[in-house]
């Protein structure tokens, strides 16, 4: 099953930017527990997913924000939008984000998607 992965969650095999230019190049020498689990359950980690710079309001100008796959012109939010985007757009099954704020559920709105705000340790 493909599933992407917020640029926040550690994979050994990707850099985890953490939405920042400074991490960019991060390496991580293991998987993050949810990321683990899902490979272990067959998953496909397709890719690391944009997201706001720190996963605070905005992104960095050197990073691009995601667009919004339904409507260009309209927002696709912060911190987990890439999440949302790739997963609207058929890009990832699903996706795998976070949510410290409460927000995912409006990212999910922007792009049109159900989703899950189950809090969790992976």
């Amino acid at each position: 099953m493909p599933i992407g992965v917020k640029d926040l969650c550690y994979t050994a095999d990707a850099p985890t930017g953490a939405g920042t230019v400074i991490r960019r190049e991060f390496r991580s020498s293991y998987d993050a527990t949810v990321v683990a689990r899902l490979r272990a359950a067959g998953a496909v980690i397709t890719g690391k997913l944009a997201m706001t710079e720190g996963a605070y309001l905005a992104y960095h100008p050197d990073i691009p924000a995601p667009v919004n796959p339904w409507d260009p012109a309209t927002w696709a939010g912060v911190s987990s939008s890439g999440c949302a985007v790739a997963t609207a757009a058929g890009l990832c099954f699903g996706s795998i984000g976070s949510d410290t704020g409460g927000r995912s559920g409006f990212r999910r709105a922007c792009a049109g998607l159900p989703g899950s705000n189950q809090p969790g340790a992976g």
